[in-house]
């Protein structure tokens, strides 16, 4: 007698096809929730590199992106699936950081030598500003909002202008004015007397930029009342590369070591970052050097 095995109906068929592709389908959808993961935090590196004019960075960060999308996703490959997370702590956790700290040693990166030259000039040129004679009086108003202080202004052609620290002074043609002051302005609090008295050093600190350059000078106030012009006393050269003293009539040129410096020596700060090639381990191999070595030494470990 021969028995035949149970045929399977199409129903039963579909159902125990469903079973056996829902865990994989589950795996699927948590690797791809993954991947979005990491693929979200790595754009968002790569926008921050490429922001901060780290292009070589950056690229590096698309290539392994790429390349870590093209090992989880295709086919086979189960150990490069396995070696690929300690293979990114260990390039970014080890390997970077030697790479970046043999590289640091051949720059004079530090206190005052933490931002590129372009950056350096305009602290440069915005920290020296002094009022300019002669200079139109400006009515102002101080505003407030957003945390921010704001001045608005009333330019000599009557018109109402506003502006703040981070943005330069625009048309304000919603501004309510007061015996012909602009005084307000909708969206903005205009600060009393008891709060300009809190907010007196940031009041008279606050330099709202006339332009996109730091040459087209800066309104500031003294007494939130009145303002006026202020420009640099200094002069950058962009074809002679010098910074020049507008009052002494020094001439500061780029050293080479990340300062502009004057015949006689004396710098202007801040710096930037440049390299130095072997000067930081001439300054290590040397007597002072070696003494600041060994005191760092003790005080780590003893």
């Amino acid at each position: 007698m021969t028995i035949s095995a149970p045929q399977r109906t199409g129903r039963s068929r579909r159902m125990s096809d469903t079973q056996e592709s829902a865990p994989s389908a589950l795996i699927l959808g948590v690797k791809i929730l993954l991947m979005a993961l990491v693929d979200a935090f790595g754009i968002f590196l790569l926008m921050s590199f490429l922001a901060n004019g780290q292009t070589i960075v950056a690229i590096a960060v698309a290539l392994g992106l790429v390349a870590v999308n093209i090992v989880y996703f295709r086919r086979g490959g189960l150990a490069a699936k396995y070696i690929i997370p300690g293979l990114t702590f260990l390039l970014v956790f080890q390997i970077f950081v030697i790479v970046y700290t043999i590289y640091v040693s051949f720059t004079n990166f530090g206190f005052g030598h933490n931002i590129d030259k372009s950056s350096a000039v305009e602290q440069i040129l915005s920290n020296s500003i002094d009022r300019v004679p002669g200079s139109d009086t400006y009515p102002v108003a101080v505003l407030t909002a957003g945390g921010e202080l704001f001045l608005l202004a009333t330019a000599p052609d009557g018109t109402a202008q506003l502006g703040s620290a981070a943005s330069s002074l625009a048309p304000a043609p919603d501004a309510i004015f007061v015996d012909g002051k602009a005084e307000s302005v909708p969206g903005y609090t205009t600060l009393t007397l008891a709060g300009l008295l809190q907010q007196q050093e940031a009041v008279t600190s606050l330099a709202v930029p006339l332009g996109d350059s730091v040459s087209d000078g800066f309104l500031k106030t003294a007494d939130a009342r009145n303002a006026y012009i202020y420009k640099s006393t200094f002069v950058y050269s962009v074809p002679d590369d010098t910074m020049t003293d507008t009052v002494t009539g020094t001439i500061y040129r780029d050293d080479g070591a990340g300062n502009f410096a004057s015949d006689e020596g004396a710098t202007l700060q801040p710096g930037w970052k440049a390299l130095v090639g072997l000067d930081n381990y001439s300054t290590a191999m040397s007597s002072t050097g070696q003494s600041e070595i060994i005191g760092v030494f003790a005080w780590t470990f003893v």
